[in-house]
């Protein structure tokens, strides 16, 4: 989901959270971004809601961490560090 810009918020539970608790969350989440009255609120608000699943944003890191060095080097020296 995102709240005003490109940058999203995920759900997270920490080591040894009970498996049921787990697979709740995304359940819940998914029902949430589907609620009528939970989407008229996000509109209200001029929030923007797109939702992405736990593999999709899983695919944006291992993307994003497997980056090569040489496309680092080459991003660090056009923002200046």
């Amino acid at each position: 989901m995102e709240l005003g810009s490109p940058v999203g918020w995920g759900l997270t539970a920490p080591p040894g959270t009970p498996k049921e608790r787990v697979q709740a969350l995304p359940a819940a989440f998914n029902k949430m971004v589907k609620d009528p009255a939970f989407l008229a609120e996000a509109k209200a608000c001029n929030t923007m809601v797109r939702p992405a699943t736990g593999e999709e944003v899983q695919g944006y890191v291992n993307r994003t961490l497997n980056v090569s060095p040489e496309l680092v080097a080459k991003i660090r020296k056009l923002a200046g560090f």
